[in-house]
């Protein structure tokens, strides 16, 4: 049992779960993480870095198993997609500087032309 997901006479909730887990990638990473095309993004080594939702439910499972109400396959899928509907940010990407990412870095073209 990897999470917490029991305190006191309280059982989280599904809900209570996925910001747990929102909470714990944000404070990880130094960024919250991004919904986006169906993939939840973390950020890291200065990009954001998408896991499909699968690799979303084996992080969950790994979290939360075998407490109560995350103790199946659909609970784990059921909290995944949670947290992405939490996280969804659809203008996301596209509002973001043109550029390319390369390891630990992005590059991109200021309005003035100049390589940022």
């Amino acid at each position: 049992m990897g999470g917490n997901a029991q305190h006191g006479n309280h059982t989280q909730t599904h809900h209570e779960m996925a910001s747990e887990k929102i909470d714990k990638d944000t404070v990880r990473t130094g960024a919250p993480p991004i919904g986006f095309g169906g993939k939840y993004f973390k950020y890291r080594d200065g990009v954001f870095v998408g896991l499909d939702l699968q690799k979303l439910e084996k992080e969950v499972a790994e979290q939360f198993d075998g407490e109560n109400f995350c103790s199946r396959k659909s609970d784990y899928s059921a909290i995944a997609r949670h947290i992405y509907d939490i996280v969804e940010d659809p203008d996301f990407f596209n509002e973001s500087p043109i550029g390319i990412a390369v390891k630990n870095q992005f590059w991109s073209l200021g309005d003035d032309g100049r390589i940022r």
